[in-house]
């Protein structure tokens, strides 16, 4: 039992409670609140590089062009074209919905190709195209031994505000 009369015993029992909460404060430190302090450090550094590597991207000045009006005929015209280019043959193609508030359609677009190769070159091309396009979803599916399937979810942007 504890002499709360005895001085000795009270200044053991008081340096015993600082020094637990000296420990306590510690141990919090480093459980909690250093690993959140290097995981903000991490997510930083990540940051910052992406910043870095898009400050220093180069795309072409040309792929940005976005139009005053949606221009559906011409978008057709040249996706037609980048197909018949890459023996890729767009089956069906359709705006998937209304325009949204940044002037941008969706359009979903089915092409067969006789190899991957030519698919690839084809969605490389439409992704590099001088009007602003962006993929935003890929289904391919194998049909056969030498033909392929994609469906793809296309984003094309006009400028409403003009």
């Amino acid at each position: 039992m504890i002499n709360w009369s005895d001085e000795s015993q009270r200044r053991k029992i008081m340096l015993f409670s600082f020094l637990l909460v000296i420990l306590l404060t510690v141990m919090c430190f480093v459980l909690y609140v250093m690993p959140m302090k290097t995981e903000t450090n991490i997510v930083e550094t990540a940051v910052a590089n992406q910043e870095r590597l898009l400050e220093a991207s180069t795309a072409p000045a040309e792929q940005e062009e976005v139009p005053e009006a949606p221009l559906e005929n011409e978008l057709l015209k040249e996706l037609a074209k980048i197909a018949n280019a890459n023996d890729t043959t767009i089956t069906s193609i359709y705006n998937d919905s209304e325009t949204d508030v940044e002037g941008a359609y969706v359009y979903q677009l089915s092409t067969t190709s006789s190899d991957y190769k030519a698919l690839h070159q084809f969605l490389t091309e439409v992704d590099g195209m001088k009007r602003k396009a962006e993929i935003e979803q890929i289904d391919v599916t194998n049909a056969s031994e030498n033909s392929y399937i994609a469906t793809i979810s296309l984003r094309v942007s006009y400028n409403p505000a003009s």
